[in-house]
C-alpha cells in the first residue's frame, strides 16, 4: 500500500540523515535503486514525495552514492522528474541533488565514462 511504501521511505530517510556509514549501506543492500525505481514507478505524490526525500539523503553528502546514482540513470530521472511533477517537495529535492550532482568534479567525470 501507498502508506507502506511511505512509511518505508521515511525510514531510510530517517537512517540516511547525517549518517555516512548508513548510507553507504543502503546504497550497497540495494536500496539507492530500489528509490529510484520507486520514484518512476509510483503514481502516489506522497510516495514521490517520501521516495525522493529518502533519495536525497542517501545521495546528497556521498560522493561514491551520488556516482553510483549518476551512472545508474540518476540525472535523467531527475530531470524527469522536474519537468513532470507539481509536488514542490519533489521539485525542491530533485533540484538539489542535480545541482549537486553537477557542481561536483568527481560526479561529472562519472558522466563521462
Amino acid at each position: 500500500s501507498d502508506a507502506v511504501l511511505e512509511s518505508a521511505c521515511a525510514a531510510l530517510g530517517n537512517l540516511a540523515y547525517y549518517n555516512d556509514k548508513n548510507r553507504i549501506r543502503i546504497a550497497e543492500t540495494g536500496g539507492l535503486s530500489a528509490l529510484a525505481q520507486l520514484c518512476e514507478g509510483t503514481g502516489s505524490v506522497s510516495v514521490l514525495e517520501s521516495a525522493t526525500g529518502a533519495l536525497r539523503h542517501v545521495v546528497y553528502n556521498n560522493e561514491s552514492n551520488r556516482i553510483r546514482f549518476v551512472r545508474a540513470g540518476g540525472l535523467e530521472l531527475l530531470v524527469k522528474l522536474i519537468a513532470h511533477c507539481d509536488s514542490e517537495a519533489v521539485l525542491e529535492g530533485s533540484t538539489a541533488m542535480l545541482r549537486k550532482a553537477v557542481a561536483s568534479p568527481e560526479t561529472a567525470h562519472a558522466l563521462i565514462e
